[in-house]
């Protein structure tokens, strides 16, 4: 498991035994981690205080790659198969999880979240599933074909506010939602086929 320490660092643990397999200082990674840390067979991905995603080699740490979106803002980022797909808050992108080159862009809202926004990106049936915090437009839940960067599907909602992480479980959506004028809790939405 990897978990950021209070200096900073960034500190691979043993889950069974919780001896320590790794850390890297933020003089060694040139940021502090801002993001939940993405581990994959061989790197740890995370979005840093500089804007930027960072690949980092789960063996001793080297820097693999980085790569800084053109919002110069990394929200959360997940990773599904060949893969990093990133919320730059207002744009998705898709990245090679192994080189750090970027396979597309595509919009997800017009402007900036009102508030601290980080929902992390749900990759199910080649689709990439996030839900929108625009300061000017009502909340939504939008689709992306992981592959291409192609919107599939939009669901726009009546609501100022946000849609967090979406869980998508069997058939069904479900997203956390918080709303400027109601209190918000938890959409469910059937899976469009």
């Amino acid at each position: 498991v990897a978990v950021t320490e209070g200096d900073g660092s960034l500190v691979l643990r043993d889950v069974a035994t919780g001896e320590t397999q790794l850390s890297v200082t933020v003089q060694q990674i040139g940021a502090q981690v801002m993001t939940p840390v993405v581990l994959t067979r061989d790197d740890l991905l995370f979005g840093d205080t500089n804007g930027a995603v960072q690949a980092l080699s789960r063996t001793d740490g080297a820097q693999k790659w980085t790569m800084t979106p053109a919002s110069g803002l990394v929200a959360a980022l997940t990773v599904n198969g060949q893969y990093a797909f990133i919320n730059g808050y207002t744009n998705l992108y898709a990245v090679d999880a192994g080189t750090g080159a970027q396979a597309w862009e595509a919009e997800m809202q017009a402007s900036a979240p009102p508030f601290g926004y980080e929902p992390i990106p749900a990759v199910v049936d080649g689709m990439v599933i996030l839900g929108t915090s625009d300061i000017n437009n009502p909340g939504a839940l939008i689709a992306f074909d992981a592959a291409t960067g192609e919107q599939k599907w939009r669901v726009d909602l009546d609501m100022y506010g946000a849609i967090f992480s979406p869980v998508v479980v069997g058939e069904r959506i479900y997203a956390p939602s918080f709303n400027l004028v109601d209190i918000g809790g938890v959409l469910a939405f059937g899976r469009p086929g």
